[in-house]
């Protein structure tokens, strides 16, 4: 199965079934099908269809003509990796080593053939043309993605006239007429292959590539995951592609390029590495050939066959050894880092190993050298490292550093982050909430947050529920940190306490907060935010009571903002009221009676909730009331309540986000889905007419 943009496509016809059938009998049935000059018309062959059945009976294939997934992969099985074509144009003899070359492959009968990148010389129509009529001879299922000299490599004057941008489009174009995707993804037995074109500013990536990349990598639940791209294996650290093959336990790395055959463990990340990028170019060197592998349940035995000569081999590699070195890797650095307690002279940077590493950060302002060190020998699991001497107002960037008994030196990539000033007239931050249970919705969530507004945010306040249940220690890395990851190590989060944490102390020492840390307050700019512990009590003669009257009183910044998860008002399935009128809730109830009349003395002028996963902006008197929940749980989807919140003004059943910009003068709230339209607005003025109560 090869899953294009999220869309199944079945494998190519006869061999899409035959990929799967025993080694011995697959064999004997490709000499028949030869014998018999019956390629395309296999079927018809009394004999062919006789093998078939006794095969599919036999080993129990459960696939089909039709192409469908394939449920058993028979081993042992081959896969050929080639590259590296790019016949000079005009000079026939390159096309015939290429030729050459597909009788190579498909005299080795391999299962599926993998095609790491320049196909072509310059991208032309014409070379196209003739490199698709030689590679249609290749008998197995064939994936390829593009390489520089497909993409952008010019080949005349009047294309060396383009934009780089300009040319790349033409390019592709070209490409995706003759061969298709320039990225896909390929599960076969144990395997996934993600492919993908990357000779667009390499080693960074799109924000579309990297997220289908994260998607396909964290979805898969094949144990063997590897990485084919044109480009060699990256050597640095801080690549956004090497933070997303160690956090999607990527154990390999397929690539063309270099012109050079070579099968080894990277020293520093020890995944396993094949170049096979002479598939004609040495023309006067008998090493010319293609790469293959013989694959076994746990072990995969790799060869150079040069066009002429016998094949050598390359090593034989353990599976299961090198998928382990990918998931202890992972594990080394599985939470973080993500920023807490980021003021204009300090910040708190915290991650989580399950190893006890030696570890510290490095970190300097952006764009100065050398790196300034904070080291220490932390205590297991979770660790933080305070910086207490920036500069407001300025950009740093920074890395964690751990050495590990299993790997040695590991480093995630360079992260970045801003200090507010001092005195800063303005504030921009994200609200969004309720991202428990379901991964890969929060991850959506989070990165629009991330890629669209975090160099611009101050702070993200979270209203509650972050995790399905708060008292379960792996919950939080799987459904919070790690979805988040890219937001939380560049935004300080601000949460506040939902149901589903159970008041759970993993809630409270994953979180560096203000004041007791189960309500509490701060100011950014012209901003005043408060936030507060539904589940403690709230009536009058509460502590959390006379320390939020206490806290509003002495508050004097232009904007004051209240954030908890339960919300005042809802038209959603928590918002019931019982016979006598009242929310059936008891938390809503205390909220009505005894918070509401404190948030209108004092001038509050919108409050953020969660709870109801939905998003609704009700308003009663001067103040909005924004049900922020749609951050990765199930979605409520009908206003099951609405007649009973007659404070409702608009309603939507999406996952989404808030982002607020307020200065001095104005306080505006603009509400996202995950597709970046804006589906609510809110725009306050300081001297606007009151509504009346």
């Amino acid at each position: 199965m090869i899953d294009v943009d999220d869309r199944k496509i079945p494998v190519p016809d006869m061999t899409g079934f035959l990929k799967q059938l025993n080694s011995s009998v697959r064999t004997r049935i490709m000499v028949l099908i030869k014998e018999e000059k019956m390629v395309s018309k296999f079927s018809k062959n009394p004999m062919c269809v006789l093998l078939i059945l006794i095969s599919t009976l036999t080993l129990g294939i459960t696939d089909t003509f039709g192409g469908n997934e394939v449920d058993q992969i028979t081993y042992p099985f081959r896969i050929v990796q080639i590259s590296d074509t790019q016949p000079v144009p005009g000079d026939e003899a390159h096309y015939q080593r290429a030729a050459k070359s597909v009788e190579l492959v498909n005299s080795l009968r391999p299962d599926i053939v993998i095609f790491p990148g320049d196909i072509t010389h310059s991208g032309t129509e014409e070379e196209y043309i003739k490199m698709k009529g030689i590679l249609s001879k290749i008998e197995a299922p064939l994936y390829l993605v593009p390489g520089n000299h497909d993409t952008i490599w010019p080949a005349d004057e009047e294309e060396k006239s383009l934009s780089p941008e300009e040319l790349r489009k033409k390019k592709l174009a070209i490409y995706h007429k003759y061969f298709g995707p320039d990225y896909w993804s390929l599960e076969y037995g144990d395997f996934l292959f993600a492919a993908f074109d990357c000779t667009e500013n390499w080693p960074n990536l799109s924000t579309q590539r990297r997220q289908w990349l994260q998607k396909t990598l964290l979805s898969s639940k094949k144990p063997y995951k590897f990485i084919v791209t044109h480009y060699t294996h990256p050597q640095t650290h801080d690549t956004i592609l090497e933070h997303l093959m160690t956090s999607g336990e990527v154990m390999g790395y397929l690539h063309g390029h270099n012109h050079t055959i070579q099968a080894y463990k990277d020293a520093g990340t020890e995944r396993l590495v094949f170049s096979s990028g002479s598939a004609v170019l040495l023309a006067d060197s008998k090493d010319c050939g293609v790469m293959y592998f013989d694959v076994n349940k746990d072990s995969l035995a790799c060869f150079w066959k040069p066009i002429h000569g016998d094949a050598r081999p390359l090593g034989v590699f353990d599976l299961k050894e090198a998928k382990s070195v990918a998931s202890r890797r992972k594990n080394a650095l599985d939470i973080g880092p993500y920023l807490q307690e980021l003021g204009p002279t300090e910040v708190t940077i915290k991650w989580q190993s399950k190893a006890a590493p030696e570890s510290g950060i490095k970190l300097r302002k952006k764009g100065n050298k050398p790196w300034i060190e904070k080291r220490f020998n932390p205590e297991p699991v979770l660790h933080e490292v305070k910086v207490d001497d920036l500069t407001p107002g300025t950009k740093y960037e920074f890395y964690v550093d751990m050495n590990t008994a299993d790997f040695g030196r590991i480093k995630s990539r360079v992260l970045s982050f801003t200090t507010p000033l001092e005195n800063s007239d303005s504030a921009t931050f994200a609200v969004y909430g309720d991202s428990r249970s379901n991964p890969l919705d929060h991850r959506k969530v989070a990165m629009a947050i991330a890629e669209g507004f975090a160099d611009k945010l101050d702070f993200c306040i979270h209203t509650g529920d972050l995790v399905g249940d708060g008292l379960v220690f792996d919950s939080w890395a799987e459904e919070y940190f790690n979805p988040a990851e890219q937001l939380i190590a560049r935004v300080p989060l601000y949460p506040v306490l939902g149901n589903h944490e159970r008041n759970s102390d993993h809630y409270f020492n994953y979180f560096n907060l203000p004041g007791n840390e189960r309500w509490y307050s701060f100011e950014r700019g012209p901003v005043h935010l408060t936030c507060l512990d539904s589940y403690s009590s709230l009536r009058p003669d509460s502590d959390q009571y006379n320390w939020l009257k206490n806290d509003l009183a002495n508050c004097s910044t232009e904007w004051k903002v209240v954030a908890l998860h339960t919300p005042f008002f809802s038209s959603g399935p928590h918002g019931k009221l019982n016979k006598d009128k009242i929310p059936a809730e008891k938390e809503m109830a205390d909220l009505q009676e005894y918070i509401m009349p404190l948030l209108e003395e004092y001038g509050v002028r919108m409050v953020f909730s969660g709870h109801d996963h939905l998003y609704e902006r009700s308003k009663k008197g001067d103040i909005y009331y924004v049900i922020s929940g749609g951050g990765g749980a199930p979605l409520h989807n009908t206003q099951v309540n609405l007649d009973q919140n007659p404070y409702s003004q608009i309603f939507f059943s999406k996952y989404h986000y808030c982002i607020v910009e307020a200065t001095q003068e104005t306080f505006n709230l603009a509400v996202y889905d995950t597709d970046g339209n804006i589906i609510d607005e809110v725009k306050l003025t300081k001297n606007e007419d009151p509504v009346k109560k």
